[in-house]
């Protein structure tokens, strides 16, 4: 006799995030970032040079600066919306992977 089993998945309550924008001359920024429902927190950001050198990370900025940078990630596709794609993705791989491991 078959017997179904439920398998019960719970969402992250935050994902850890690390999104680099990076240009053409070697500029680029990282944004060590925390998914949450409905916002990304921008926890550290770097700042690194085209010669090589990296400015110091900036992990107090003011409101307004933070904002900004959310609005900047937001325009390249990272929205608060990632958060329940991710966690969608998170439980489909976990449930494969209890499929095979369970069953």
């Amino acid at each position: 006799m078959f017997m179904e089993r439920e398998i019960m998945i719970l969402k992250p309550k935050k994902i850890p995030l690390d999104i680099s924008v990076s240009k053409k001359n070697g500029t680029s920024l990282e944004f060590i970032c925390t998914a949450v429902p409905n916002e990304i927190v921008i926890d550290i950001l770097y700042l690194y040079l085209e010669d090589g050198e990296n400015a110091p990370f900036i992990p107090e900025m003011e409101e307004n600066i933070r904002k900004a940078f959310q609005k900047y990630l937001e325009i390249r596709g990272i929205k608060p919306s990632i958060y329940n794609f991710l966690s969608e993705c998170m439980s489909k791989k976990k449930s494969k992977s209890l499929f095979f491991y369970y069953y």
